[in-house]
């Protein structure tokens, strides 16, 4: 019987297809019924012609490469779409150019610019108003004040700042009183150049509360205006003088009560009592008040309590006949064991007064005072 091997692997065929690479070749033969191994030394076919067998007494030779050739895989016919599938698949197919100009649009117009706010309208109009003012004009610096409301519970004046100039310049409010009382609330914006922003000046409400402030008749103040990158000065105003719908025939309360530890004829400064928190902290108030028709200034920088040195400060600029009610915040009071004022046996304050005469201080007068918060004699 002729021996038939596969042309692709060598291995001995018992059929027309190679039961290694499952090639197949045209078979001449018989098919076999049992495979024979064709290396084996004890097969018949060791003694074929022109086949070289397997010795024992000689190296084995190696093996022919085998190449696997696996079958084609059969393709899952897709599964047949539904009605509702196409009509998704086209929905979202549609919505692909819209995708991509918007990741257009992204990348060529960069970050959207911020809203400009309206403040008038977040404002309520049940308050004392403002008749429309000019405050300040100098050909390229406009800034002018509109309506009054409440902004967040707040006092506040809507106020326009139109910038033609070609620097960017920074708008504060400086001495502001409100009633003739010294407040810290007030007015800051920063304005680019050749830009307009609407902002307000707003008055806090523990302004008023600690001065005994319940409606507002008159709001006064200056205007300070630099430029925002050097600081140079571009215009500090006079005094400027807003008076609202109740101002007519409106007069403010004073409380003026306490002990007066300083009075001249320019300056009055009234202890008004303590408060010791919780915590350890505390306050010690005063109303001051200018009696003169220039600035004054009042600075305390060293406080004793029984004997020891505490923290504290306290710094107030009153304009020409004007008043503040301050408070000088005094701290570390629990390394004394101090939690009630009826503990202070006497308080030690030392304090500097500064006059003006056209803005220049023209005198400076450093003051002292010892007294006891708990035995102090009424005022006159």
């Amino acid at each position: 019987m002729e021996i038939q091997r596969c042309p692709e692997c060598g291995q001995r065929l018992k059929s027309n297809y190679c039961d290694i690479c499952m090639k197949k070749v045209p078979f001449r033969g018989k098919q076999a019924n049992q495979y024979t191994d064709p290396w084996d030394a004890s097969s018949a076919h060791r003694s074929e012609k022109g086949h070289e067998c397997v010795s024992f007494d000689t190296e084995q030779p190696k093996a022919k490469p085998v190449k696997t050739i696996p079958l084609p895989k059969k393709k899952t016919p897709a599964k047949p779409q539904t009605a509702k599938g196409v009509a998704i698949t086209v929905a979202l197919l549609s919505l692909l150019p819209a995708v991509f100009g918007i990741l257009e649009n992204v990348t060529d117009i960069g970050a959207a610019p911020e809203p400009e706010y309206n403040y008038e309208a977040y404002m309520e109009s049940d308050v004392p108003q403002i008749a429309p003012t000019e405050l300040y004009y100098d050909g390229e610096i406009q800034i002018t004040v509109g309506s009054a409301g409440e902004y967040y519970g707040e006092y506040a004046v809507s106020v326009m700042i139109e910038n033609d100039s070609d620097r960017d310049v920074t708008v504060c409010t400086d001495l502001l009183s409100v009633n003739g009382y010294m407040v810290d609330s007030g007015l800051y914006a920063d304005v680019e150049a050749h830009e307009s922003q609407q902002t307000f000046m707003q008055i806090l409400s523990y302004d008023l509360e600690d001065n005994g402030i319940a409606d507002i008749a008159e709001i006064a103040f200056c205007l300070d205006i630099y430029d925002a990158k050097d600081y140079e000065t571009i215009a500090f105003t006079d005094p400027i003088t807003l008076k609202t719908d109740i101002a007519e025939g409106f007069v403010q309360t004073v409380d003026d009560s306490g002990w007066e530890m300083h009075r001249d004829e320019n300056l009055r400064i009234v202890y008004q009592g303590a408060e010791i928190y919780e915590y350890g902290d505390g306050n010690l108030q005063f109303y001051l008040e200018n009696l003169s028709a220039e600035r004054v200034s009042v600075t305390v920088d060293v406080i004793y309590i029984n004997g020891e040195p505490v923290s504290g400060f306290m710094w107030d600029v009153l304009r020409p006949e004007t008043r503040a009610v301050d408070r000088l915040y005094i701290y570390d009071l629990e390394e004394l064991d101090i939690t009630e004022l009826s503990q202070i046996n006497e308080i030690y304050i030392e304090y500097m007064v500064e006059y003006y005469s056209d803005d220049e201080i023209v005198d400076t007068v450093y003051c002292s005072t010892l007294f006891n918060p708990n035995d102090l004699p009424t005022s006159d």
